[in-house]
């Protein structure tokens, strides 16, 4: 086991430790946007509800009946952004 104090053998040049450490910078799409604070983000279903004023159970209905599109990651669930602006506007023309 090498102790801790000791950087491994092959990141003792810093030149090599600098470039290593650009290579694990995360990946960038060129079609996304570079600041994440302009992407769209992915709503919990409690965001949703609060926005659009229904319980969490309404929102599970919507979605059941096919009136709102979810992602799914495993077993976490999400509501893009559009999808739920396009749903409140449909909304507002149904009354």
């Amino acid at each position: 086991m090498v102790p801790r104090d000791r950087a491994p053998s092959h990141a003792s040049d810093p030149d090599e430790a600098t470039e290593e450490a650009s290579s694990n910078a995360p990946y960038t799409c060129s079609d996304c946007p570079a600041d994440p604070a302009e992407r769209e983000p992915l709503m919990t279903a409690i965001k949703v509800a609060n926005e659009i004023g229904v319980c969490v159970r309404t929102l599970r209905r919507y979605v059941a009946a096919g009136k709102l599109t979810v992602i799914k990651f495993g077993r976490t669930v999400r509501f893009d952004r559009a999808d739920v602006d396009t749903f409140i506007e449909a909304s507002r023309g149904s009354k």
